[in-house]
């Protein structure tokens, strides 16, 4: 069935691939605060701001769904303007919490991270059940999230949305231009140096994964009807040493890395068995799929 769609941050990285998944059969209007390129029939875009009031613009649009997507999501960001960032993650949160509630919408998907673990030095499995201790978790994105998750699930239990699903995303990566994710950095900085420099250690893993694997998991999640936290990541815990391997080997480079600054590896390895139940979902893109596709799709013109 034909469903009207709201996304926030629209013409972001995951907004630019959902929208393009969606408006096959779907009607999707799209929030962000940067222009929007995109024409597809099913698809309208409104360049706003979502820490504002939102009803008066979509009084008109009947809405079953919201995928609030948007955030302040550099954690660079938030050590240069730590108010800024703040105010920006909850406060956009609050008002699409109150526009859910007030256009009465069934379905709320809310963009979470798996920061919200913090970093480990042990190999520990992390599920949706594990305990987080909040003063072990660094980084200000994570806290960030921790803080919606929390707007959200009171919201539901006051009885003020009808339903949610948080999804905690993996470690993203995809053929974007500008690097945001390691595997991006390092397949540049393989191709532009002789020689990888790595803060830390080769062996810091995380699971990583493909733009397209999280869509399917986003659309999949769209009819859920219970409230639920749902890790959507990978599979496989990946090192930064296996993936300098893998770039040297579909450009055929024996480039070497050294360790500046050693330490001990941070591995943040978080299971998606819940994810893989309840969505009948599974990652299709291994890490070697994922960076042939990157390589493939803007190196090899």
């Amino acid at each position: 069935m034909k469903k009207n769609i709201l996304i926030t941050g629209s013409s972001g990285f995951v907004g630019s691939f959902l929208k393009k998944k969606l408006t096959k059969n779907n009607f999707v209007i799209g929030l962000d605060f940067i222009k929007d390129e995109y024409k597809n029939k099913n698809y309208k875009f409104f360049k706003v701001d979502i820490n504002n009031d939102l009803t008066s613009k979509l009084n008109k649009f009947k809405i079953d769904t919201v995928i609030h997507l948007a955030a302040v999501s550099k954690d660079k960001l938030f050590k240069e303007d730590i108010k800024n960032s703040y105010e920006n993650n909850i406060i956009s949160t609050l008002n699409i919490i109150k526009f859910v509630q007030i256009k009465n919408i069934s379905n709320f998907i809310f963009a979470s991270s798996e920061w919200v673990y913090g970093d480990h030095n042990k190999n520990k499995l992390l599920n949706e059940n594990t305990y987080i201790n909040r003063s072990k978790v660094k980084s200000g994105y994570g806290i960030s999230k921790l803080i919606c998750e929390d707007l959200i699930i009171n919201s539901f239990n006051s009885n003020l949305i009808k339903n949610y699903v948080i999804l905690r995303f993996g470690i993203i990566y995809g053929p974007r231009p500008q690097p945001a994710s390691v595997v991006e950095g390092l397949i540049k900085e393989i191709l532009k140096d002789d020689k990888i420099i790595i803060n830390g250690s080769a062996k810091t893993s995380r699971k990583f994964i493909y733009i397209n694997d999280l869509v399917a998991g986003i659309t999949k999640a769209i009819d859920l009807k219970k409230p639920v936290i749902l890790n959507l990541g990978h599979t496989d815990l990946v090192s930064i040493k296996q993936i300098i391997k893998i770039i040297n080997n579909n450009f055929r480079f024996n480039k070497k890395y050294t360790v500046q600054n050693p330490s001990e590896p941070v591995i943040r390895n978080v299971s998606n068995n819940l994810a893989k139940k309840i969505l009948k979902w599974k990652p299709k893109y291994n890490i070697q799929k994922g960076i042939a596709d990157i390589i493939n799709k803007l190196y090899r013109i």
